[in-house]
């Protein structure tokens, strides 16, 4: 089954072995207009909006974050991800050097933000696996996720309402964040259980 924004895979040369990368950064901007501000990004990208339930259900889970969720790629192309796409990548890197096109596999973004004592607190967390098994790793929309996170710290610098440089991690730890992994696994779950 094709997912939204299926359609962006196949068009650019993507890294393979390099993992997705939560990014985040410190801005003078109301969270609501960070996060649209950041969606857009995405959006210019080739992401597709999410699911509003989806949203729904992560904002429950959260409330305190403003959160959209954004959409990429295929769940064909992630069901075949596995060992053996591992190891052919190792391969196709030794023989056709650091680029191969791929198509994306499905990947979700978690756009979100919260005021602070210092700025908005802004993350966009890129989740890959199927429905209701996304994880952190090997996803092929990382050049987009990076592309969408690129303009949008250089439209925040434009602006002057960068506060702090953005920092990147493998992943979002903090519990209460909507991008945190489990948290977004378990607001999937539910989504799925109220659709059966």
């Amino acid at each position: 089954m094709r997912g939204r924004g299926a359609d962006a895979g196949g068009v650019r040369l993507v890294g393979t072995g390099l993992l997705p990368r939560a990014h985040r950064a410190l801005v003078r901007e109301a969270p609501e207009h960070a996060v649209a501000r950041a969606v857009d990004s995405l959006l210019a990208q080739g992401f597709v909006p999410g699911a509003p339930a989806l949203e729904a259900e992560l904002a429950r889970l959260a409330p305190t974050w403003t959160t959209r969720v954004v959409e990429i790629g295929d769940d064909a192309a992630t069901w075949r991800r596995g060992l053996v796409s591992d190891v052919v990548d190792v391969v196709t890197l030794g023989l056709a050097g650091r680029f191969v096109p791929r198509k994306v596999e499905k990947t979700w973004v978690v756009v979100t933000a919260r005021p602070t004592a210092d700025g908005t607190d802004v993350v966009l967390a890129p989740l890959a696996g199927r429905w209701g098994q996304a994880d952190t790793g090997g996803t092929t929309a990382k050049p987009w996720v990076d592309a969408a996170a690129g303009a949008l710290v250089q439209a925040w610098r434009a602006g002057g309402v960068l506060l702090r440089e953005p920092t990147t991690t493998p992943f979002v730890g903090d519990r209460d964040c909507p991008a945190y992994p489990r948290t977004f696994r378990r607001a999937q779950k539910e989504v799925r259980a109220r659709r059966a």
